[in-house]
């Protein structure tokens, strides 16, 4: 699997083609803070998209009744796969990280 870092201008195509190869797929967004441990925002919802707003800095990811949002303050992007990972039934991984809060999306 390649990863590498990618640049802020590249975040809205990335996102924009993952959104395209994972929806309908079902996804879970999990919320963990040293503060208040992990937290479960949605188990398992179908994904209607994953978008990257270039004004707002902010990161979109919406479920069938959850709209999920990582703002700037929230986040450091620190890497991103570029090629698919193949696993089981269940696929995790982080899409979002700080020094004390990450989230992490699972899709089946």
């Amino acid at each position: 699997m390649a990863v590498r870092k990618l640049e802020k201008s590249e975040w809205r195509p990335f996102f924009d083609t993952l959104s395209k190869s994972l929806v309908g797929k079902r996804a879970e967004i999990e919320v963990a803070s040293l503060d208040l441990g992990d937290q479960i925002e949605a188990e398992f919802l179908p994904l209607l998209g994953i978008v990257f707003d270039n004004k707002d800095d902010t990161i979109e990811v919406a479920l069938d009744g959850v709209d999920h949002l990582i703002s700037n303050r929230a986040r450091s992007a620190r890497s991103m796969s570029t090629s698919p990972r193949p696993v089981s039934p269940t696929s995790r991984s982080s899409i979002a990280t700080t020094g004390d809060t990450s989230c992490s999306c699972a899709t089946r």
